[in-house]
């Protein structure tokens, strides 16, 4: 009786499954970033809580402002010109491993480098195993779809969890459920990967368990980055130091019509 019991559940959370699949319609993952105002990113491990949170809102004008653990790291103005948060006005200390008072500027704008290079890492990881094209369920319903990474098939199998929430947001999780093999083993495809040290590779391949979710906000982008937006404690691609994000824009050719590059002049630093 428990057998048949048993059974039946699965039964009945497939047929789920195979239905939520069946009216779920195909969507572009990069388009669907391309357009939001807010995306966040998650990596954890098995039911912990999260050890890596970031959060990029982005601006029709093509500014971009990151932030990790709630903490402003980088801006982006007009597609261009990276402007990094020194922490220096902040409790980044508590949020930002490594970015300790008594480390140099220099010393701290290598480690926020690092800690965004680690986010953009992470936004692509979800990308590369998910794929592009994914089923949307219609809202208020999830899909599970099973994937393994084409750019690296020994990188062995994910569970891709696409939740459409009720307010429109697209929720993104994939979960490893099968263990890397070594790169230089994976089979047909292993030619892609000749000159990876396989023994080091797995080394630092996350564990079975390990998850990474990117949510996908639907609320329309707003215009721009406001003029008003203080910058302080944040420098400059030109070494500078500016009062507000306005002033930084004049600054830059970027953010010009004409990309006139003859405004990138650095103004008096700002104690």
């Amino acid at each position: 009786m428990r057998t048949l019991l048993t059974d039946s559940i699965l039964a009945a959370v497939l047929c789920t499954a195979a239905a939520a699949a069946a009216t779920a319609a195909p969507v572009s993952l990069s388009e669907l970033t391309a357009a939001a105002a807010g995306i966040e990113l998650r990596q954890g491990h098995a039911h912990e809580e999260a050890s890596l949170v970031g959060r990029m809102r982005k601006y029709r004008n093509g500014d971009e402002l990151i932030a990790a653990s709630d903490v402003p790291i980088v801006l982006n103005l007009c597609h261009n010109r990276a402007h990094l948060s020194l922490g220096n006005h902040l409790n980044a200390g508590a949020l930002l491993p490594g970015l300790a008072p008594t480390l140099s500027t220099a010393q701290r704008t290598e480690a926020i480098l690092g800690i965004y290079a680690m986010l953009m890492s992470r936004a692509g990881m979800v990308l590369d195993i998910a794929g592009d094209q994914l089923p949307l369920p219609p809202a208020g319903e999830s899909v599970l779809v099973r994937r393994t990474r084409s750019s690296l098939p020994g990188d062995g199998r994910y569970d891709v969890t696409v939740v459409h929430e009720i307010g429109g947001q697209v929720r993104v999780k994939a979960v490893r459920t099968e263990a890397a093999i070594d790169a230089s083993k994976a089979g047909a495809n292993a030619g892609a990967h000749d000159d990876v040290d396989g023994a080091a590779w797995l080394r630092e391949a996350d564990p079975v368990g390990t998850w990474y979710e990117m949510v996908v906000s639907s609320a329309p982008q707003e215009a721009a980055v406001p003029d008003g937006m203080s910058m302080k404690g944040w420098l400059s691609p030109n070494q500078a130091q500016y009062a507000s994000v306005g002033e930084a824009r004049k600054a830059s050719s970027a953010c010009t019509p004409s990309h006139d590059a003859s405004v990138d002049q650095p103004p008096q630093a700002i104690d």
